[in-house]
């Protein structure tokens, strides 16, 4: 797997992290207990003084994609058509079929 294409996943998941949680509704500690890290790991993340494993990454992934909201944004942002993301079965033909918001 070309990791400048985990890298790009990555870009846009921590630059849009803040978005995300709003949408939802969800506090820094709230966000943090659902993917199972800490709130200042969380912070971390947000203030891009921390790099996001491979783990997170997915995690954050799987939860946003399991939001219509969420998964719009990314979509729109273009996450689902990385590689990584498609190596992992997130796709845009999925996500468009899960909440029918194909363009």
């Amino acid at each position: 797997m070309d990791t400048s294409d985990i890298m790009v996943c990555i870009g846009i998941l921590t630059d849009m992290l803040p978005k995300l949680r709003g949408r939802l509704g969800l506090t820094q500690r709230e966000f943090a207990g659902v993917i199972g890290i800490s709130r200042q790991s969380v912070i971390d993340l947000e203030h891009k003084n921390r790099k996001i494993t491979r783990a997170i990454l997915i995690a954050m992934t799987t939860f946003f994609s399991l939001h219509r909201e969420t998964a719009l944004l990314l979509y729109r942002n273009d996450l689902y058509s990385t590689n990584f993301m498609i190596s992992l079965g997130f796709t845009e033909a999925l996500i468009e079929k899960i909440f029918d918001f194909g363009e």
